[in-house]
């Protein structure tokens, strides 16, 4: 493959994976909730599929699911226009420079990925470290990257901290790791 066609299909899959990476991504996690809300549920044998342990995983499922929606219709619309100004680009400069808008979506492309490879390593440490646990320091560790400021960060861990804290009391259990946390 010659250098102007691997530079188009790299070009093209970079369009279709900044149009519809997130989508996917809210798709994917939202059938992952409810597989795992449906296997906590028959584990624990709960009746109504809201109630218990597995509510909550359902609600962020059926959440997840419900924001695919409206981020495939806007993923539709960004990939019809970046693919218009690829298209654009390609007929007005065969340049090779690299404009502020490629470096954009490269630098989103890959912050895009290192938050799923947090996402992942979230998920994987969930089980040993405990949901309290993983869900802080992968909080904190997404809020540093994505340029949060410390302040920010710290207000918004407390809250959260706090929540799941008490979920207990509002009848919520949520996984215990190793450390009993």
């Amino acid at each position: 493959m010659d250098k102007g066609k691997k530079d188009h299909v790299i070009s093209t899959l970079g369009i279709v994976l900044v149009s519809f990476g997130l989508p996917v991504l809210y798709l994917v996690t939202g059938i992952m909730a409810l597989l795992e809300a449906r296997r906590i549920q028959a584990k624990l044998q709960v009746e109504k599929f809201f109630a218990g342990p597995s509510g909550y995983m359902s609600i962020i499922g059926v959440v997840l699911l419900l924001l695919f929606i409206p981020e495939i219709i806007e993923g539709m619309k960004k990939y019809k226009k970046n693919l218009q100004k690829y298209a654009e680009k390609q007929a007005i400069s065969k340049a090779s420079e690299e404009t502020e808008a490629e470096k954009e979506r490269r630098i989103n492309t890959n912050r895009m990925w290192i938050v799923f490879l947090m996402l992942t390593g979230y998920i994987v440490i969930m089980k040993p470290l405990g949901f309290f646990t993983s869900s802080i320091a992968f909080l904190i560790t997404s809020m540093f990257y994505l340029g949060n400021k410390w302040l920010t960060v710290l207000i918004t861990v407390s809250v959260v901290a706090v929540f799941l804290y008490f979920c207990p009391n509002f009848g919520i259990t949520l996984p215990k790791g190793f450390l009993g946390i």
